[in-house]
């Protein structure tokens, strides 16, 4: 399932996994069978989520096999979903 105003980068490979709305996924990232990116939850760029991985709700994901780098800041969140809204009006 994609959830809405996800973004999903150039060359990604997603394997039956859940992306819920405002997930951010980067471009070369790979997201695993069965693994959740939740609400304003990144995956950065190349980054490996491996099969089965739920990446919390304002986190980033980093490396191979993926894991925690830090926490979104506040502004951070509000700019995804500002980069969404300018998208919509662009459509």
């Amino acid at each position: 399932m994609i959830g809405d105003n996800v973004y999903v980068g150039a060359n990604a490979r997603l394997e039956s996994c859940e992306l819920e709305s405002f997930a951010y996924v980067g471009m070369g990232a790979s997201v695993g069978k069965g693994s959740t990116v939740e609400s304003f939850a990144v995956i950065a760029a190349g980054a490996n989520v491996a099969d089965g991985t739920t990446v919390p709700s304002g986190q980033i994901y980093a490396g191979s096999p993926a894991r925690y780098l830090r926490d979104l800041t506040q502004q951070e969140k509000h700019l995804i979903g500002e980069h969404h809204l300018e998208m919509q009006q662009l459509a």
